[in-house]
């Protein structure tokens, strides 16, 4: 079962604002790895000066705190931001579910336990707790709460059960993803089979699989293929399609991922359609066209990082007929796949 591409698309109607690049003097970002938004603006993590920059709503910088070290407040390999209510926690790649927990102001409140696995993402639930994907054969998530600790959740469906043999095999798959939406409900983005996974709450087993859609999924299989071919497979290529999947607040999920002019999709599970984020960016410079992406969509906002030095664009969006799209020759002849 495949999700399918629905006749209308998301495209940006108008720039709002604008931070980073060359010639902007209000800040200088290493890199741009993740953003939130939170009741004051905006909270970006930069993960080259592992710190977190605090913007108001247009973009502004209002404060930055963190930096290198393990001591309170500060980071060794922050990787994921994520929110509860009007706190924000900053999650540090591999380290076993350690996250440093801020204050809507960025000041230092805690710092959270491990769950006894590397793990690399996560997302919150205000009363379910987090949810982490993990590397198993068994179970897709680890879900960890103050009262009960931390358990496996999330059986993998037989047909996705990894058949690489050892730890150095798993540790080459590509990592899955998880975005949790209000009503508790848990979506896994299998990495390996780029197929959405959902969960009921408190069920162990799937209750909806559905591959992303056909075309798209099919190229990138390839191509993950030819490359793994080329350069030694799984234990030395991880390839990861899906850059990130977030749930929106009206059920549906967003996933941000490369396909020709798309820069991600709007993934409905209830009616398995996948409205796309098309970036006609004809009138930009080149390395936005080759290498922008969506960092963030709530359904109407989104946030594109690009350009040579790291830049931010927040802008809004309209829904249009996909007929109304712009060509995409342009993008062909510059290797935009």
């Amino acid at each position: 079962m495949y999700f399918s591409e629905d006749d209308s698309a998301y495209v940006m109607s108008n720039v709002v604002a604008r931070l980073g690049g060359l010639g902007d003097d209000r800040i200088m970002l290493g890199s741009i790895v993740d953003i939130e938004k939170i009741p004051s603006g905006w909270a970006v993590l930069d993960g080259i000066n592992r710190q977190v920059v605090f913007l108001d709503d247009d973009l502004n910088p209002m404060r930055t705190v963190g930096g290198p070290g393990d001591g309170p407040g500060e980071f060794q390999a922050p990787g994921q931001l994520a929110t509860v209510g009007d706190t924000i926690a900053v999650l540090e790649m591999g380290s076993g579910g350690r996250m440093t927990y801020l204050g809507p102001q960025g000041d230092f409140l805690r710092v959270s336990g491990h769950v006894g696995h590397p793990v690399m993402s996560v997302a919150i639930h205000p009363d379910l707790g987090r949810f982490f994907p993990i590397l198993s054969r068994e179970h897709y998530l680890v879900r960890d709460t103050e009262k009960e600790g931390s358990r496996r959740i999330a059986r993998i469906p037989a047909a996705f059960v990894p058949e690489i043999e050892g730890s150095a095999g798993l540790a080459g798959m590509t990592p899955n993803l998880v975005a949790v939406t209000a009503d508790g409900a848990a979506h896994v983005l299998d990495g390996e089979h780029l197929a959405l996974v959902s969960f009921n709450p408190d069920e162990d087993h799937a209750g909806l699989i559905a591959l992303l859609p056909r075309e798209m999924r099919d190229r990138k299989l390839r191509e993950r293929s030819e490359a793994g071919s080329t350069l030694g497979g799984h234990e030395v290529l991880t390839t990861q399609t899906v850059m990130r999947l977030d749930a929106l607040a009206d059920g549906r999920l967003f996933a941000s991922v490369r396909y020709g002019t798309s820069r991600g999709y709007v993934l409905n599970p209830a009616s398995l359609t996948a409205t796309s984020i098309d970036l006609a960016l004809v009138d930009w410079p080149d390395e936005w066209q080759v290498w922008s992406f969506v960092l963030y969509f709530d359904g109407k906002n989104l946030i594109l990082a690009g350009g040579i030095t790291p830049e931010l664009v927040l802008a809004t969006t309209e829904l249009v007929p996909r007929t109304h799209l712009a060509p995409v020759e342009r993008y062909k002849r510059l290797g935009n796949r």
